[in-house]
């Protein structure tokens, strides 16, 4: 019985101090992670499928999509008598977070000396992903595959970041080069999917959003009057002697989960591998002379963990 009512009491702080930390992550030290802007889908992943036949390709588009991945139906050997090729993406849509886990750019590349990355303007663009038929593999993706005669033209991808804070939101093929994709990085015209393989111009698009940028926080963004200033400064728990199953931490007050904030948050120490257990409901509403205390979450750095 003691047991039970013990893991309850460990579960029921975990819930508090979970809702009180900060989410994690930024790119730069203490910045809070962004939601981006908008609804539009935010591509983060690629996948090029290739097939001797259609039924061939469509086999492994079907178990992809099952896996939720989006299908482009647009054959990228479209009349030229190759590998029918398909284009995949995943995408996650409405708000998530800046982390750059997301594509921003794409690369063309003609040339088979390309290995599995390449690097333009200072970012590192990786070979997109592939699967299908064996010939389809063993030639990486080549978007000619199955034409011999024609140019190896492999594609690419960046998650690297850009001035503009971009993200791809959408990829189309079709006929106009006009604003298209180039080869191996040009911008003045696109590049045809199908050169030197015959058949029809296709030429790849793609649409961008901007995503914000981490905003930079400190402590004093909390305001002026936050629960540091009334943080139980006696309360240091000794982790080689308490936070253990028998001799757990015990938060009772609103001012020792103050000062477990300030000792996680200012001094960066992290509790690794401590127990806490709650001891008393904590009420974190309180006002001072008609100024709110804030409270300053737990962890809100980009350099401290809890």
């Amino acid at each position: 019985m003691e047991r039970t009512m013990f893991k309850k009491i460990i579960i029921a702080l975990a819930a508090v101090l979970l809702s009180l930390s900060a989410y994690a992550v930024p790119q730069d030290e203490n910045a809070v992670v962004s939601a981006l802007t908008g609804s539009d889908p935010y591509i983060t992943d690629i996948m090029l499928i290739g097939g001797s036949t259609l039924d061939e390709a469509k086999s492994f588009v079907d178990k992809y999509e099952k896996e939720g991945w989006i299908f482009v139906y647009y054959d990228l050997n479209k009349g030229a008598g190759g590998d029918y090729i398909f284009l995949l993406y995943k995408a996650v849509e409405g708000l998530t977070f800046t982390n750059y886990d997301y594509i921003t750019d794409f690369y063309i590349s003609n040339s088979n000396r390309d290995g599995n990355s390449v690097t333009h303007n200072g970012r590192t663009y990786q070979l997109a992903p592939y699967d299908g038929g064996s010939h389809f593999k063993d030639v990486r993706g080549d978007l000619n595959s199955n034409k011999p005669e024609s140019d190896d033209i492999h594609l690419y991808y960046t998650k690297a970041a850009f001035s503009d804070n971009r993200y791809v939101s959408g990829i189309t093929f079709n006929n106009d080069s006009n604003g298209a994709v180039g080869v191996n990085g040009a911008t003045t015209s696109g590049y045809d999917l199908n050169k030197g393989a015959g058949g029809e111009y296709i030429y790849m698009h793609f649409t961008t959003g901007t995503a914000l940028v981490p905003t930079p926080i400190t402590k004093d963004n909390f305001g002026s009057l936050t629960w540091y200033d009334y943080r139980d400064t006696s309360f240091n728990p000794d982790t080689d002697t308490y936070g253990t199953f028998f001799n757990p931490i015990v938060i009772d007050t609103p001012e020792k989960l103050a000062q477990l904030s300030y000792l996680v948050n200012e001094e960066g120490r992290t509790f690794a591998g401590s127990i806490f257990t709650l001891g008393a409901d904590i009420n974190l509403d309180k006002t001072v002379n008609g100024e709110k205390v804030r409270w300053v979450p737990i962890g809100y750095k980009a350099t401290t963990v809890f």
